[in-house]
C-alpha cells in the first residue's frame, strides 16, 4: 500500500511539473519593453537602428511597407537601380547573418521631426548615418519616406541611400 501512495505522490509531482514551461515568459507588464515604438518618426528610426543593432530581421520587417522600394547607387554601370521589399529582406537577412559586428548610428534631425506622429501623413526624413560591418565603416545618408496609416505605426515606403 506505501507504494500505491508513493508511486501517487510520484505521478502527481510530474504531473504538476509537466505543466510548468521553464521557456515561458512570465505573465505581467510588457510596457517596460526594450524594443522601440514605431508611432512616431523618431520612433521608427530608433526601431530601425534596434534590429539592425541586435540583427533582428523581424523587427526590421515591420518597419517596411509593402509597397517598399530602395534605391542606390550602382557605381559599376553609373546609374541609379532599385529593388524592392522582398528582395530588401533577402539582403538585409544576409547582412545580419554574414557580419559578427552591426553597429549603426544615426546623427538625428530635430526634435520636432523626431517627435511627428501625425496619421495618414507622408513624411520625408534625411539621416546621416554610421554603419560599422565588422571593420568597416560606412557614413552615409538615408532618405527615407514615410508613412502612418491611422491606427498604425510608421512605415517605410522608399529608401534611397545617398552617399
Amino acid at each position: 500500500m506505501r507504494l500505491v501512495y508513493s508511486a501517487i505522490s510520484l505521478l502527481t509531482i510530474i504531473s504538476y511539473l509537466g505543466c510548468i514551461n521553464p521557456f515561458a515568459p512570465e505573465s505581467g507588464d510588457i510596457s517596460g519593453s526594450m524594443v522601440p515604438d514605431a508611432s512616431t518618426v523618431g520612433g521608427m528610426l530608433e526601431l530601425f537602428e534596434y534590429s539592425y543593432n541586435t540583427k533582428d530581421s523581424l523587427y526590421y520587417s515591420q518597419l517596411l511597407d509593402s509597397s517598399f522600394v530602395f534605391q542606390y547607387y550602382d557605381a559599376a554601370n553609373s546609374r541609379y537601380d532599385q529593388w524592392y521589399r522582398y528582395t530588401d529582406l533577402k539582403a538585409t537577412g544576409g547582412l545580419f547573418r554574414n557580419f559578427e559586428v552591426i553597429d549603426l548610428s544615426w546623427y538625428l534631425p530635430d526634435s520636432a521631426v523626431l517627435a511627428f506622429d501625425y496619421t495618414d501623413s507622408l513624411v520625408q526624413v534625411i539621416v546621416n548615418f554610421n554603419l560599422t560591418l565588422d571593420n568597416t565603416v560606412i557614413y552615409g545618408f538615408a532618405r527615407f519616406d514615410c508613412y502612418k496609416r491611422s491606427g498604425g505605426k510608421f512605415k517605410i515606403t522608399a529608401w534611397k541611400d545617398d552617399f
